[in-house]
Formats: C-alpha cells, structure tokens, sequence
C-alpha cells in the first residue's frame, strides 16, 4: 500500500486498466491482435490517419 495518497483520476485509471486486462486475458493471441487492429482501423477512420495496412 502506497503512504502517499493517490489522486482519485488515478485509481480510475487503474481500475480502468484492470478492467482491460481482464477482458483480454480470455483472448487468444490472434484475437487480441484482431481486436487491435480493429481498434485502429476505427481511429484511422474517424481521425482521417494515412495507418499501414495490415500485411499478409
């Protein structure tokens, strides 16, 4: 335990990060890497990027 106290947006973000972890440790290395790529595809849409595509 820490003897500084912690910022509350802090912990939210731990927590948060928890939370993450959790639902991807059920997940096989593919489809993790799957749910990534997803994931930027979504960013490059909406913030019009110039992203790599994914090589075969």
């Amino acid at each position: 335990m820490n003897k500084y106290p912690e910022d509350p947006s802090l912990l939210e973000v731990r927590k948060w990060k928890e939370q993450c972890r959790q639902e991807d440790s059920q997940l096989t290395q593919a489809e993790y890497l799957e749910k990534l790529q997803k994931i930027a595809q979504t960013v490059s849409a909406q913030y019009h990027l110039n992203l790599p595509q994914k090589r075969t």
